[in-house]
């Protein structure tokens, strides 16, 4: 009698280990997507935190560059306003806003470039009451054409064109 009890407490313990076994040989491929979800969703949220804040960042630099804009508009009733942008493939782009006053003198030339949040207009004082022919020819290109030539070569181009037309 305790030979075939010790033989069914072995088979009960036996069976409870083979049990065991395959209870957890399927989880091990369930953990590994647990763990793979779990990185997804990690990974999408850090997508939607960095594309709000870049969002965000963009409007921030659209409200500045309006802003500017507006003031410059509302500052001179006569002249001309020109706008000219370089942006390279990789790194940080120029605006240039450009206002002339009807005999083509500069009354002022604004820059902005750097990081979006961080971007503010930077007048450029140096050029002021400049013809715009000189400032052109400061700008010309040359073999060391910088981001900030091409943005003032666009906006003195976009001045001539609202001359052109009038």
């Amino acid at each position: 009698m305790k030979t075939q009890m010790y033989h069914s407490s072995h088979r009960n313990l036996d069976r409870h280990r083979s049990m065991a076994a395959i209870a957890q040989a399927p989880q091990a491929p369930y953990a590994f997507e647990e763990r793979a979800m779990e990185f997804t969703q990690s990974a999408l949220l850090s997508l939607l935190l960095f594309w709000t804040l870049q969002t965000t960042g963009a409007w921030i630099q659209w409200r500045q560059y309006r802003h500017t804009l507006g003031q410059a508009t509302r500052r001179w009733s006569d002249g001309y306003l020109g706008m000219g942008r370089a942006q390279p493939r990789f790194g940080f782009g120029v605006i240039a806003l450009l206002e002339v006053s009807p005999d083509l003198q500069v009354r002022r030339l604004q820059i902005m470039s750097g990081i979006t949040v961080f971007a503010r207009f930077k007048t450029l004082d140096a050029v002021q009451n400049w013809p715009l022919s000189k400032l052109g020819t400061h700008y010309a290109p040359g073999p060391k054409d910088t981001r900030l030539a091409r943005a003032v070569r666009q906006a003195i181009a976009q001045i001539e064109a609202v001359r052109a037309r009038r």
